[in-house]
């Protein structure tokens, strides 16, 4: 099911959201944010707008390749929802010193919290490598805009992982995060399998595990 919405409105074939009869390619169900939404007609939060002004959804080479593999195993489901995550929203609870913590502890580049002139509007978003974004919102924000309540934080929900190249740039990383204000799980060290890693927890909670993969490398 193709929509017709603001995304697609701006500029859809410089940002690879529509296929070449002009239909826009971002599917029902799915959020650039990250989040699922139920109608993008009827949603016209600020959230659309900033991601279309600032976060150009890229064009992806494969789009020929993924669509000719569909046409040959059908899908029963009219919307296809691709393999990958643009994505990962950590929500917080001191918005201000989050970004603090990954702009200048961590050195992640951003413009800054934008959408504060909205009620649980304010957010912000870091661009990381390979297409792929992280957004800090705070939890009641996400709990006030999903309709789930705000329970609280599990501590082990979720890890996220950055592979390094070699056991001394884990260390590296290891003590420019302690130096940030993080919280050290692990120190580094080696590990069962033949690698290298230590854990660390941002200011809220959520867990980075530094590594060196040999396999990866």
């Amino acid at each position: 099911m193709h929509l017709q919405h603001p995304l697609c409105q701006i500029d859809p074939h410089a940002n690879g959201l529509a296929s070449n009869d002009g239909s826009c390619n971002l599917l029902h169900g799915s959020s650039p944010f990250g989040l699922e939404i139920d109608d993008f007609e009827h949603h016209q939060s600020w959230r659309i707008d900033a991601v279309a002004r600032r976060w150009k959804v890229p064009s992806h080479s494969g789009r020929g390749e993924a669509v000719r593999r569909c046409k040959q195993h059908p899908s029963p489901h009219a919307a296809v929802m691709r393999p990958r995550i643009t994505v990962i929203t950590l929500t917080v609870s001191d918005l201000e010193k989050a970004v603090a913590f990954y702009r200048d502890g961590l050195g992640f580049n951003t413009e800054g919290i934008i959408g504060r002139e909205f009620e649980n509007g304010a957010v912000a978003f870091f661009q990381l490598e390979h297409g792929l974004r992280l957004a800090l919102w705070p939890r009641k924000s996400l709990a006030a805009d999903s309709g789930l309540p705000d329970a609280g934080r599990s501590q082990v929900e979720h890890l996220l992982g950055h592979n390094v190249s070699s056991s001394g740039e884990v260390d590296e990383v290891m003590t420019q995060a302690a130096d940030a204000g993080a919280t050290i799980l692990k120190p580094a060290q080696s590990t069962f399998w033949g690698g290298y890693a230590g854990y660390f927890q941002d200011p809220d909670g959520h867990a980075w595990e530094v590594v060196f993969n040999p396999t990866f490398a």
